[in-house]
């Protein structure tokens, strides 16, 4: 008797805690008229599988199913003088996902909303928790309704109770000469392909099951250099992708090499630098300057050892 009084009391505990909609379900995150000058509304859509998607987006799903995408609530809205407003509320896995997906597209000016946001062209942009937002006009004059953009977009940032954090790695790059919005965080070859094009094929071997970082970075010495750093699942699948990158697009025979550091120049004047702690691979590309890629591959690797030390 006493275990059932138990039971009874701990479900019913559970069941008295409120529960917040907005942590799952974008659609409770959008806004509504009274929330944008009273303009109508004049569609709603909720999307919940990958097809789906792929029919709204008609081009650049597979990007975001590459960051483990979940759901998507959407609402249009119509001004007296027929302008549209579009409010676009994604939630992905994790608020690492929809920190990813953030750094895949434009930042432009910097908005303090959410955990991260920015306006570029027309579009304001914001993670917060495991959401993505993306509030913009179609219409040709968008920068008229600059205003109603952001503000909206705020609206919706009010109403998701979602936390999170960046992924504490991307903190370990070099902050010298790194350009403004230049860090990416994602999983595979389908992100790192809109971002930086290697060669036709996945010779860095990624899957959803690495964890990638690239910074961007240029100076007046026409520095333009990519550093990738990727965490492979075990030291094992590391030496594999290693052995398999060296080979196939250095054309060196790793066997033939002493230890995991490889520096080599590839033909038209592109620098490739590799190097490796435990299960993390650092690659380096520049096309000017061997010695400032040697310099940026050296600090990341050092800020690498010290971030492992004190995990």
């Amino acid at each position: 008797m006493i275990k059932k009084l138990l039971l009874l009391s701990t479900i019913y505990f559970f069941l008295s805690i409120p529960f917040c909609e907005s942590t799952v379900n974008p659609a409770n995150c959008l806004p509504e008229s009274a929330e944008v000058l009273d303009w109508e509304i004049v569609e709603t859509r909720h999307i919940r599988s990958d097809t789906e998607l792929f029919d709204y987006m008609n081009g650049g799903a597979e990007l975001y199913r590459s960051f483990n995408f979940r759901k998507l609530s959407v609402r249009e809205f119509k001004s007296p003088d027929e302008s549209i407003l579009k409010v676009e509320v994604y939630m992905f896995k994790d608020s690492y996902d929809a920190y990813g997906i953030y750094t895949m597209l434009p930042m432009g000016e910097p908005l303090e909303i959410g955990n991260d946001g920015g306006y570029d062209l027309g579009v304001a942009r914001f993670w917060k928790g495991r959401f993505l937002c993306k509030v913009y006009c179609v219409w040709n004059d968008w920068n008229s309704f600059r205003d109603v953009i952001i503000s909206t977009a705020k609206v919706v940032e009010s109403k998701i109770s979602d936390t999170g954090e960046s992924p504490a790695i991307i903190k370990i790059f070099p902050q010298e000469n790194l350009e403004t919005n230049g860090l990416h965080y994602f999983y595979d070859y389908i992100a790192l392909k809109n971002l930086y094009y290697i060669t036709y094929s996945n010779v860095l071997s990624l899957n959803m099951n690495t964890k990638v970082v690239l910074g961007e970075y240029s100076n007046l010495q026409a520095e333009d250099l990519k550093l990738l750093l990727i965490k492979y699942p075990t030291d094992a699948v590391c030496d594999s992708a290693f052995t398999y990158f060296t080979s196939n697009y250095l054309h060196i025979d790793s066997e033939s090499m002493r230890g995991y550091h490889v520096f080599k120049e590839l033909d038209p004047a592109l620098f490739v630098e590799l190097d490796r702690i435990d299960n993390y691979l650092i690659v380096g590309f520049e096309q000017s300057h061997n010695d400032l890629l040697k310099s940026r591959v050296r600090q990341l690797k050092n800020n690498l050892q010290n971030y492992l030390n004190k995990l």
